[in-house]
């Protein structure tokens, strides 16, 4: 009976799981703050907004800016339409996909760095808009 009840009780999360689709979406930042390295000390950022593009596919979603790709690991949170991600360096992001808003956190370069350069990297905060331009179908899940 007890193991009937897991079973019952456990459905509803995997077939969750299962129905998440993978979603390319055109995004820009609202805002940005941080700090960058100013050859011996931290200043205040003074980076500009920019376009990039986030695909979620779970353990295989990614950002993709001026070309390069950061591997993300998405998972949704206890509410649906959030989406939690980061990579293995320090960034966090959320996402609405209800109301297209993101943030984003980068906080790597205040522990690593700096390197041979003399450089590290920024430490970003973003809020971020985005438009859904492709969605595949979820996979179905098998019984």
């Amino acid at each position: 009976m007890k193991k009937e009840l897991l079973v019952l009780l456990t459905l509803p999360w995997i077939s969750t799981l299962a129905a998440q689709a993978q979603e390319v979406w055109a995004c820009f930042d609202s805002r940005i703050s941080g700090l960058e390295w100013q050859v011996s000390g931290w200043g205040q950022l003074t980076g500009r907004p920019s376009n990039f593009v986030l695909t979620l596919n779970g353990r295989d979603s990614s950002i993709s800016l001026n070309g390069e790709s950061t591997l993300l690991d998405c998972e949704l949170t206890i509410l649906p339409q959030i989406v939690r991600c980061q990579d293995i360096l320090g960034i966090q992001l959320l996402f609405n996909t209800v109301t297209n808003l993101g943030t984003y956190s980068s906080i790597a370069g205040g522990v690593i760095g700096p390197g041979d350069d003399g450089i590290r990297e920024d430490i970003q905060i973003k809020t971020f808009q985005c438009n859904r331009v492709r969605a595949t179908p979820a996979l179905k899940l098998h019984r």
